[in-house]
């Protein structure tokens, strides 16, 4: 695994009720002030959700890109473009932020109930994904679909196979069922980088893990399916 590029992590924590001071940041004065502070370019203010756009944050003389944060009556979520404790150390500083708006001083005392984080990166891999795919499969793309979907005027082909895993939850946390928090489904993905030829062996990857797991389960991926330049076909 090399040429690590595209990083990305999101980070979403949910609370208990009346933690957030939703009403209180979902006001002029509270949506300049985290304006302001990452560099943001476009926010946008919902009944139940404010939404924030285009922001930079600088961490360790650096600026990183805030892709996305949205704040909800009881959720924060967002998308920066770097590692997971970059992302930590955005949060917190908007969390002193909130902080300073935070009249009823449950934010500053409370801890979210659960945090839950998503990396995505482009990697090269000396992978090729049919060797993930069991032979009779293989035979069926090559042979029933790859006729059924020919015409006469033009031949199909398999140019790119994706791995592609739902991931769902079962709650076990008594504390997360008692304040009514469920999991979102997410998904393990592999997949051939848009735009690049296949023999460079650039892959999209996501899973909902911080970046250390997330790299390691790559890793360990490459390790399974790993093969030589001169064995691709």
């Amino acid at each position: 695994m090399r040429n690590i590029t595209d990083l990305s992590v999101s980070q979403d924590r949910m609370f208990a009720a009346d933690v957030i001071p939703f009403r209180f940041i979902n006001t002029e004065s509270t949506i300049t002030a985290i304006k302001q502070a990452f560099n943001i370019k476009e926010a946008e203010s919902l009944a139940d959700k404010v939404n924030f756009s285009k922001g930079e944050v600088k961490l360790n003389k650096k600026i990183k890109i805030l892709d996305f944060l949205s704040i909800e009556p009881r959720r924060i979520w967002f998308t920066l473009v770097g590692t997971s404790k970059e992302a930590n150390s955005f949060y917190e500083s908007l969390r002193k932020i909130i902080i300073r708006f935070d009249q009823n001083q449950l934010f500053r005392a409370s801890k979210p109930l659960t945090k839950i984080e998503q990396t995505v990166c482009t990697v090269t891999l000396d992978v090729d994904l049919r060797n993930v795919f069991v032979s009779k499969f293989l035979d069926y793309l090559n042979s029933s679909v790859i006729e059924k979907c020919s015409s006469k005027s033009a031949k199909a082909y398999i140019h790119g196979m994706i791995f592609y895993t739902g991931i769902f939850y079962e709650i076990k946390d008594p504390d997360l069922t008692s304040h009514n928090i469920s999991l979102y489904p997410t998904y393990f993905t592999i997949a051939p980088r848009a735009d690049t030829p296949i023999e460079e062996g650039r892959f999209y990857t996501m899973s909902p893990t911080d970046l250390d797991t997330h790299l390691k389960l790559i890793e360990e991926f490459e390790k399974l399916f790993k093969e030589t330049r001169g064995q691709r076909k």
